[in-house]
């Protein structure tokens, strides 16, 4: 951590987002939103993998969070636009599955897992993963298409192989 780095950056981007709603004069939840969806999209540039916050009920909420439907509906109608592989995770939502559907060109997968909660306690829970056409295509030819950008080959940066 530098100097200039916060101790606590989840309340200096919140205090930052609400600075700019409250100077722009726009609803907070909306730059919110929008935030949210620059980072994905960053973390999509970097990952074919989205694991957006989860659309279910639960018992806290983040600093940051997104656990809204209006942040799903524009996440996913973005996710079938997306002409790139993507892998969504989440838990079986009707929201989801009225999005992602195989008429729009996704697989959808079930797998067992186990997560944490907040009190240290375990528990099972079924993950749904679902592949956009793009990313089933990939994982047929056994080619992913994963370009470094000039950075990552200028500092000899070194794909895994998929």
């Amino acid at each position: 951590m530098t100097a200039s780095t916060p101790k606590d950056i989840s309340a200096s981007v919140r205090q930052r987002l609400t600075n700019h709603a409250s100077k722009s004069k726009e609803d907070f939840q909306v730059v919110l939103a929008q935030y949210g969806f620059e980072r994905l999209l960053y973390r999509l540039c970097q990952s074919p993998h989205a694991d957006p916050p989860y659309l279910i009920p639960r018992g806290h909420e983040y600093i940051i969070d997104a656990n809204y439907e209006s942040f799903h509906m524009e996440l996913l109608s973005i996710c079938n636009k997306c002409k790139c592989m993507i892998l969504v995770s989440s838990y079986n939502v009707d929201l989801y599955n009225t999005f992602l559907t195989p008429k729009n060109g996704w697989r959808k997968r079930s797998i067992a897992t186990r997560t944490r909660g907040t009190t240290g306690r375990d528990h099972l829970r079924t993950e749904i993963l679902w592949e956009n056409r793009h990313f089933t295509k990939a994982v047929k030819s056994g080619h992913v298409p994963v370009r470094l950008s000039f950075k990552e080959g200028k500092n000899n940066k070194i794909n895994p192989s998929r």
